[in-house]
């Protein structure tokens, strides 16, 4: 999935980079408004990581606006992401970047059914 993202005009990962080694990555995507929870118009922020030795010194801002810039240069009226509920940090770090929740909630995986995300959105990109 990854590599299809790589190639795409709907999407872009953003790299950061710290002393010649990367240190963050994140992909943004054009969320499918078809979806059940899609937002038209936005993009949805994925596979966002930062390395544990980068973190709170600023990575995870840079990574999301990069994101946030490029969903705007494009069109996009909004970033929306999925956060699971046990991860307390992501969610905290996602709200202090101007996101709130959308009350929408699903699965992560049909096999692990007391495991579920929130979708939070971001206005404007």
């Amino acid at each position: 999935m990854w590599r299809q993202r790589l190639g795409s005009a709907t999407a872009a990962t953003f790299l950061a980079w710290q002393g010649g080694e990367p240190v963050g990555t994140a992909t943004g995507k054009a969320d499918n408004p078809d979806d059940e929870h899609g937002v038209p118009r936005a993009w949805q922020l994925v596979g966002m990581w930062v390395d544990p030795v980068a973190r709170g010194i600023g990575v995870a801002d840079a990574l999301v606006e990069a994101v946030a810039g490029h969903a705007r240069a494009q069109g996009a009226d909004a970033v929306v992401l999925w956060v699971t509920e046990i991860n307390d940090r992501a969610r905290s770090f996602y709200k202090r970047m101007g996101f709130v929740s959308t009350d929408a909630r699903q699965l992560v995986r049909p096999d692990e059914p007391d495991h579920w995300e929130h979708q939070m959105i971001r206005r404007p990109a």
